[in-house]
């Protein structure tokens, strides 16, 4: 494995590795391939060595994949919309990937938003929730999507943000869900949201899919990558650059 006629070759031993533990090897064997966004395609960090790899990483799929890509990002728009505007224009007219974005419920084709999941959209009784929370304990809810899809609090101290979650998730079981993302900040979302809908609705089944993120186990990850055909775990955006390049056979 990785041996050619007695020499080494360190291109054909990771891809052997690729392939004995995820069991992915060509990127032509799928008819979709789908990424989360945050430490995946783009680092949350603001160190100038992985946003250079950020950048690379969008490059790679809108070049390459562009056909086969689609993100699908717990993630509001408007976080990703700045990072890639900044390298692709404020039309992103030159950005040919779709993106599945504000709490994974609207698609995103070069910057307007051309569906909404219904299923997932809140309801009118959600704003009486929030507005019961926010004057409650004297917090302030920013609201994402239009129609509404997400809450979000914040800035929250760890504290306020676990006693937060746990509030929720008893009192309004059912209902809807909070989870803590970010440093700050508590989501509360449709109790059915995951984005194992967005599969569905999309209809992937019907399709070879392969899907790669860094939160396959224990994230938002975990519903939709064993829908898929395969699926890679990487842990930072340096693993999924060198993930695309030897799929895509780039040395």
């Amino acid at each position: 494995m990785g041996n050619s006629k007695g020499k080494h070759d360190g291109i054909k031993y990771a891809k052997s590795i690729l392939q004995v533990y995820f069991g992915v090897n060509d990127l032509s064997n799928y008819d979709k391939v789908l990424f989360d966004f945050d430490d995946t395609i783009w680092s949350r960090s603001f160190d100038k060595r992985l946003i250079e790899y950020s950048i690379q990483n969008t490059k790679i799929i809108n070049d390459s994949l562009a056909k086969k890509a689609v993100i699908i990002s717990g993630n509001s728009y408007s976080s990703i919309y700045k990072k890639l505007s900044s390298h692709y224009g404020e039309s992103l007219k030159n950005w040919n990937v779709d993106i599945w974005a504000d709490a994974n419920t609207t698609l995103f084709k070069h910057n307007k938003a051309t569906e909404v999941i219904k299923s997932l959209v809140l309801t009118k009784s959600a704003d009486t929730v929030i507005n019961q929370l926010s004057n409650q304990y004297g917090l302030q809810a920013q609201v994402v999507g239009n129609p509404a899809v997400n809450y979000k609090f914040k800035p929250l101290s760890n504290l306020e943000r676990k006693l937060l979650v746990d509030l929720v998730n008893f009192k309004y079981k059912g209902q809807f869900k909070a989870s803590m993302t970010g440093k700050t900040t508590v989501d509360i979302l449709h109790a059915n949201n995951t984005k194992e809908v967005v599969y569905d609705y999309c209809k992937y089944d019907k399709l070879r899919t392969l899907y790669i993120g860094d939160e396959l186990e224990n994230g938002n990850d975990s519903a939709i990558y064993k829908r898929c055909t395969s699926a890679v775990q990487v842990n930072d955006v340096v693993d999924t650059n060198i993930v695309l390049k030897l799929l895509l056979g780039d040395k």
